[in-house]
């Protein structure tokens, strides 16, 4: 593959500087994260580990840097919060600034609002660990939730390799997808694995950690990050709209400039199918009727803090805790 070269086997995470987790909140990034948390404590440096989160503005479902804190303590690893610098700084406002909606051959979205952050970040940390009088470069272990069955693209990915394109004279960055192989299973919507099979299953390792996810997935979403993705499934852009209604009369706004959202149908159809009370079912239940979930309009801040709550008794037995209680 272009930019990397394969390595074998799984990483020796006692031989890098730094292990940093990219999160977007979701549950593959949840997956991950508890995976490499067990096996930096197993390897005793679970000190190294450092949760990053990218800010993508409001197209993210809200929350979702507040909740990628909590998560990183909830294992008890610090978190960070990067966003661009350049304008446009708002993904939205970028998409129409470029006048054309991502998809699977031009996905600028990656690049300018996770990838280019994430690479100032790296610099950043080799820059620092080189002036603390260390020898460069930093070693750093870059770990991502990136599943295979999400498309052909990331199944044809290697679950670990040396990122030739990030690394420098200052930094070497290598790759670890912890969770690669395997298989999303069934949401707490009661939305089925779209590729069921054998082997480790996301929502059960979840389930059992205990630790909170967001409540997006509650109504049937089946990713989280942006609420609105052109490569997202119709229902799906349906329930979005549902649950954030301003953000869809600003994508509808910006259809007049880039063109129609998703192929040839205009989000404003999700609109029509949304007032007309057609919000998909998911799992034999509506999308109102999930055991904790917010309605349009009402605080979402409110449910996440029902969810630290809960989650206090179970972090507070962690070690490196503190910053949660």
């Amino acid at each position: 593959a272009v930019g990397k070269r394969v390595l074998r086997g799984k990483p020796d995470l006692a031989s890098y500087d730094a292990i940093v987790v990219s999160s977007s909140a979701g549950k593959d990034s949840q997956a991950a994260l508890e995976q490499v948390v067990l096996e930096a404590r197993r390897r005793k440096v679970d000190g190294r580990v450092l949760v990053s989160h990218c800010d993508l503005g409001r197209i993210e479902w809200p929350g979702s840097p507040e909740l990628a804190q909590l998560q990183a303590a909830y294992w008890g690893v610090p978190s960070i919060v990067i966003r661009r610098t350049a304008k446009p700084t708002d993904l939205l406002d970028l998409m129409v600034k470029r006048g054309q909606w991502p998809g699977f051959g031009t996905r600028y979205c990656t690049a300018a609002m996770k990838r280019g952050p994430g690479d100032v970040l790296f610099t950043s940390m080799g820059r620092d660990y080189r002036d603390q009088g260390n020898r460069p470069p930093i070693r750093i272990l870059h770990c991502m939730g990136i599943r295979a069955d999400e498309s052909a693209e990331r199944g044809a990915m290697p679950p670990y390799y040396h990122d030739l394109r990030a690394s420098t004279s200052n930094k070497h960055v290598d790759v670890w997808l912890p969770v690669h192989k395997w298989k999303a299973g069934t949401s707490p919507a009661g939305v089925p694995d779209n590729k069921p099979g054998a082997g480790p299953q996301v929502w059960e390792a979840i389930e059992a950690s205990g630790a909170p996810f967001h409540p997006a997935y509650e109504t049937g979403m089946a990713r989280l990050s942006c609420v609105f993705c052109p490569l997202a499934d119709w229902d799906s852009l349906v329930i979005a709209g549902r649950y954030n209604p301003e953000l869809l009369e600003a994508f509808i706004a910006a259809e007049r400039k880039v063109g129609p959202f998703k192929g040839n149908r205009s989000l404003r159809q999700a609109k029509t199918q949304i007032e007309s009370g057609d919000v998909p079912r998911t799992g034999g239940h509506w999308a109102d009727e999930c055991s904790v979930c917010w309605e349009p309009g009402d605080p979402l801040g409110n449910l996440l803090a029902v969810r630290v709550k809960r989650s206090l008794p179970h972090v507070t037995s962690r070690p490196h805790s503190a910053q949660v209680a």
